[in-house]
């Protein structure tokens, strides 16, 4: 793993700021502060587009920069089968995302994400909420907003992509990317529903093939392999991106629950599982008794509202049913973004989040989890590497 260190050049330049906040900061429980300086310092700053591009090109500068010399020293490095990856923790899964974004978006043909005079900032995307139109939708992007293009791209394609503590989901909200999401998945359910050009009458072409209800997630995906949004659940700063991925309005009760990371050749844990178990046998007594209050008030309607009624109550049911079969292209191979870290045995959530920000590396089942995704290219005997192992070599570039 080799690290990415970009702090301390970003803000040499921004160290008066610092100072200025640092002054303004309360002296009471001095190290919750400056972890929240560090947070919403960075978090702030980065959703202005100037400082946004000054931290991407210094980034991509050095991936560019580590990844040339690694070649260097390891000429059969590619030739071998190796493969990249990038993790970032906090913010460094953003500038990871932005910078997928920008080689997604070059890759494509497509113009990069920048400011039009008079075009809103990222924050300002739902600034007139009310005002449901299609411009609206247009405004939004899952990618940086910038002032230029850059001409620095990411050299190579990850076969893995690591989020850890992530906020990302706040900044895709952020810049308004669930409608656009959404509207790529309804693009592309249009396109797959479209009458083939074949000669077959209607009629017998609906008679062969049932016609397909849409898909439920968006087919949104970026340059990477396999992506991993890891998150414990009591961190204050994660966010979930799958939601993002559903479209709007849909009920808490259909979007899949994040999957447990588990590394290889483990499961979730029996506490986990009784806890979990437990959950769901309170929603279960919620939704019984939430019935029995329904159909007392219910008891006076006619049998038409009735049978209306219990129609909508098979459909919930039968929904609840097909919500582990949901996949998102985003994922890649597995088809799920979202994993959340098992808790301990005796854990509280409120004294967990003061760690849990800053605990990923020292867990257990993540550091298990990222040795197994080292080892788990194996190759035929014509793609061995020079030693002889039958492994893939990875190079893993960090954020942090």
């Amino acid at each position: 793993i080799l690290p990415i260190e970009w702090y301390t050049n970003i803000h040499s330049a921004s160290s008066e700021l610092k100072r200025t906040l640092m002054a303004a900061t309360l002296q009471n429980i001095p190290r919750l502060r400056a972890i929240a300086n560090d947070v919403v310092f960075d978090v702030l700053m980065y959703l202005t587009p100037s400082f946004c591009e000054e931290v991407l090109e210094t980034v991509t500068g050095q991936v560019i920069d580590i990844y040339e010399r690694f070649h260097k020293i390891h000429p059969d490095f590619a030739s071998g089968g190796g493969k990249c990856s990038l993790l970032g923790h906090s913010l460094g899964s953003v500038i990871v995302w932005d910078m997928l974004s920008i080689l997604k978006d070059s890759t494509e043909g497509k113009p990069a994400f920048e400011l039009e005079p008079g075009h809103a900032a990222a924050h300002e995307v739902y600034a007139k909420e009310d005002e449901t139109s299609e411009d609206t939708v247009k405004s939004g992007t899952w990618g940086p907003l910038l002032t230029k293009k850059l001409d620095k791209l990411l050299p190579f394609v990850p076969e893995y992509s690591i989020f850890l503590g992530s906020p990302l989901g706040l900044f895709l909200s952020l810049r308004g990317a669930h409608p656009v999401f959404d509207k790529l998945r309804k693009t592309s359910d249009a396109a797959r529903n479209k009458p083939r050009a074949s000669g077959i009458d209607e009629s017998l072409s609906s008679m062969v093939s049932e016609p397909d209800r849409g898909s439920r997630a968006s087919p949104f995906s970026l340059p990477s392999g396999e992506l991993y949004n890891i998150f414990h659940p009591a961190d204050p700063v994660a966010y979930r991106i799958e939601p993002l991925l559903m479209p709007p309005g849909t009920p808490d009760r259909d979007i899949p629950p994040a999957a447990f990371l588990t590394p290889e050749g483990k499961g979730v844990r029996l506490h986990v599982q009784l806890q979990e178990a437990t959950k769901n046998i309170g929603k279960s007594i919620s939704g019984l008794l939430g019935q029995f209050d329904n159909a007392v008030v219910a008891a006076a309607a006619t049998v038409s509202q009735e049978a209306e009624r219990r129609l909508s109550s098979r459909r919930s049911s039968a929904a609840n049913a097909s919500q582990d079969e949901v996949k998102f292209a985003l994922g890649g191979r597995t088809g799920r973004v979202d994993y959340q870290l098992q808790p301990g045995v005796i854990e509280n959530e409120y004294l967990s989040a003061i760690s849990a920000h800053g605990g990923y590396f020292c867990h257990e089942d993540l550091l298990d989890f990222l040795i197994g995704l080292s080892g788990k290219g194996k190759v035929n005997e014509d793609a061995k590497d020079e030693v002889g192992t039958g492994v893939k070599p990875t190079l893993k570039l960090a954020y942090s």
